[in-house]
């Protein structure tokens, strides 16, 4: 039975409120999407709407394309 590559787990943050965190399957685990800033954090949104909006942004987004020079 084939899974989905992506799903969005909620959790409810230490301060309060309830956030919903992008993943993808890598291989057997589950990985965050994350913004790469001076120190890098998980990408969250506060509503399920959001998250799964990302997600389809990244499913249609096109793949890098690697060029190797000799």
């Amino acid at each position: 039975v084939s899974q989905s590559r992506y799903r969005v787990v909620e959790r409810i943050e230490n301060s309060g409120p309830t956030c919903f965190y992008p993943q993808q399957r890598k291989f057997f685990l589950w990985v965050n999407f994350w913004e790469l800033e001076f120190f890098p954090k998980p990408i969250k949104f506060f509503s399920l709407e959001e998250a799964t909006t990302f997600i389809q942004k990244q499913i249609k987004k096109p793949k890098d394309k690697i060029h190797y020079v000799n």
